[in-house]
């Protein structure tokens, strides 16, 4: 019987749909959590959880551009 190698099983992952590629992330981690993890694993399992998403392009961080309320006050009445 072959050994199967890293490289062969990230191909093959990289080959599932979105949702597969989830449910093996939540497997892994169920796994993980049975035993302490050293540093470069944790790093790595933090690493996996971190969504490489854009920030969509007129993102505004104040909150009357979110909420439209501009007399909103920060200060309790």
């Amino acid at each position: 019987m072959s050994q199967v190698t890293y490289e062969t099983v990230v191909k093959m992952v990289e080959q599932l749909s979105p949702t597969d590629q989830e449910s093996l992330i939540v497997h892994l981690q169920a796994i993980v959590k049975r035993r302490k993890l050293d540093k470069a694993e944790w790093k790595a399992m933090f690493e996996a959880t971190i969504l490489h998403v854009p920030i969509i392009a007129d993102f505004s961080p104040r909150r009357e551009d979110w909420y439209g309320d501009r007399n909103f006050s920060h200060t309790p009445r």
